[in-house]
């Protein structure tokens, strides 16, 4: 499962959510995001726009693309810095940054691949925190975003 889907209780006992949510990603979509990711990680602003725009976050003529850079320059923190320590602080900061404090809050869309993954993240991101994870998340996230893309594994059809 998921680290989002783990509730950590107040008796020391874990407790495991699981409603069987599956999300299969196209090949176009992995592309076009690895080519987001790159640009963020690889701390390129001069190609933001290019990739922001082919992501599909772009919802408005006024998004303001240097901040939109800027906000995804700092919740990508954990994958371009080695070692990287997430923290509570930290996923705060990163919500915060994302939703409250983006001037282009009002101007974005989410194409419904991108909510899926980004719940994924923030669930991950919120779990780490809580266990103030450190490690070297860099490395791996940068060999996925330079990995060839893969033809996509679809689940069996129910019955």
């Amino acid at each position: 499962p998921h680290p989002g889907n783990y509730l950590f209780l107040p008796d020391g006992r874990v407790g495991l959510l699981d409603f069987g949510c599956v999300r299969v990603f196209e090949p176009d979509f992995v592309a076009t995001w690895q080519r987001f990711a790159r640009c963020i990680v690889e701390e390129r602003p001069e190609d933001f726009r290019e990739c922001a725009d082919a992501l599909g976050i772009v919802g408005s003529s006024r998004y303001d693309y240097d901040a939109g850079y800027r906000v995804f320059h700092f919740i990508y923190a954990p994958m371009r810095e080695r070692p990287f320590r997430f923290s509570k602080q930290f996923s705060k900061e990163a919500f915060d940054t994302l939703a409250w404090r983006n001037p282009n809050l009002l101007r974005s869309d989410i194409p419904p691949h991108l909510a899926f993954s980004w719940r994924l993240n923030w669930g991950l991101f919120s779990v780490l925190g809580d266990l103030d994870a450190e490690g070297d998340f860099a490395s791996t996230f940068r060999d996925a975003i330079h990995a060839p893309v893969p033809n996509p594994v679809r689940p069996a059809p129910l019955p």
